[in-house]
């Protein structure tokens, strides 16, 4: 159920019998458990051990758990761990109070264990699915700045580079390309690589077997510019894979030697 890692649940009351009775319940279950005996004790253990959800008596000596829970959410990380406030106390100003100071949920005792097993899988369920969501956002964003460098790099680089798709079609140029070879944009865009081989060049065939054999090639080629003439150019064609180490697209990038014009 929680892939990620097994969840950690801190248990807060001053009866050791109740404490040790839902620590042996919850721990059956599959979860770890880490235990306090009074409010002061359970925030030391919060800090130190991070649980994923709290259960926390109300009526307790030195610090009560109201008092308790609201501490406890203005800890760092606090305010995103659940809290099951479980007590004796049922009337309303009590609950009020409960959710006031940022339970989650409210248990009476005594505790009726169906419920409270329920009541925890749905609050880590809750909790798990947001650690995801916020992982999935906070890389979402990266990756969005990471692609923005990598376009700032594509277009500014004074090397000319390509990239194809997997049947060798272009489907992207940046601005060097086109000012090394004289194409327009248009001209290029969803072509295959094919078309700007000259007839001087007799070795695709084997260049792009060793491409999809090893990953990487790199050597003289002639190639035919826009101006109508074969030029020798180095260049150094990438496959570019996915997770399941199929190719999904080609880079190739370009450095004119200037010679061998015909």
């Amino acid at each position: 159920m929680f892939t990620e890692r097994t969840p950690l649940i801190l248990i807060v009351d001053d009866d050791i019998f109740i404490r040790g009775m839902l620590k042996n319940l919850l721990k059956g279950k599959g979860y770890d458990i880490v235990v306090a005996g009074e409010g002061t004790d359970a925030l030391e253990k919060f800090q130190n051990h991070s649980p994923d959800l709290v259960l926390m008596d109300a009526a307790m000596p030195v610090m009560d758990g109201f008092t308790a829970c609201a501490k406890l959410k203005k800890l760092p990380g606090g305010n995103d761990i659940p809290v099951i406030m479980i007590t004796s106390l049922d009337d309303e100003a009590s609950v009020d109070k409960a959710f006031t100071v940022g339970a989650a949920e409210y248990i009476t005792k005594p505790v009726h264990w169906a419920v409270l097993k329920h009541r925890v899988e749905i609050l880590l369920q809750a909790r798990f699915a947001d650690i995801a969501l916020r992982k999935s956002e906070v890389r979402h964003k990266r990756d969005k700045v990471l692609l923005h460098i990598a376009d700032k790099v594509f277009e500014l680089t004074s090397d000319a580079i390509l990239i194809a798709d997997t049947e060798g079609s272009i489907i992207n140029a940046n601005q060097s390309f086109l000012v090394m070879t004289d194409y327009k944009y248009e001209k290029i865009l969803g072509q295959n690589f094919s078309f700007l081989q000259s007839k001087k060049s007799d070795n695709y065939t084997k260049i792009w077997d060793t491409v999809n054999d090893t990953g990487y090639w790199d050597g003289e080629v002639w190639q035919l510019y826009n101006d109508d003439k074969d030029h020798l150019v180095w260049i150094s064609i990438s496959a570019i894979r996915e997770e399941g180490n199929n190719i999904t697209h080609y880079v190739v990038m370009y450095s004119d030697k200037n010679s061998g014009r015909s």
